[in-house]
């Protein structure tokens, strides 16, 4: 059995980790906030009542994604190397999207190459 005030606290805790995460929902976060406790006092509900099926529902869990191990840049570098391009970014967001379109409007386009995991071989 759980109770609201180890809820209140996880969901602290839980706030905190998607806030400085690098993909923050602020949006979600605000909204989850609006009805905070009626929220909290949901989830305690299902938490704590006999029927575990919601625990599976991809609505909780999320699906799946691919995810590259790395991606190989060296087509940038070689760009910032030929057209004396020292820009710094802050953001490294701002500095991938850059990178694709200065890439893309080159008269031969270049593509960055990602690498995939090697799979796991048990």
């Amino acid at each position: 059995m759980t109770n609201l005030q180890y809820l209140g606290l996880a969901y602290r805790k839980a706030k905190v980790d998607l806030y400085y995460s690098s993909h923050a929902y602020l949006d979600a976060i605000a909204s989850y906030e609006e009805n905070l406790h009626s929220n909290l006092s949901l989830l305690q509900e299902k938490i704590n009542g006999e029927d575990e099926i919601w625990v599976t529902s991809s609505k909780l869990i999320g699906t799946w994604t691919l995810a590259t191990k790395s991606v190989e840049m060296d087509c940038w570098a070689k760009h910032k190397k030929e057209n004396n391009n020292g820009l710094i970014f802050s953001s490294p967001t701002d500095e991938w999207e850059h990178a694709l379109r200065a890439l893309a409007e080159k008269e031969m386009p270049e593509k960055p190459k990602a690498q995939s995991p090697k799979p796991n071989s048990e």
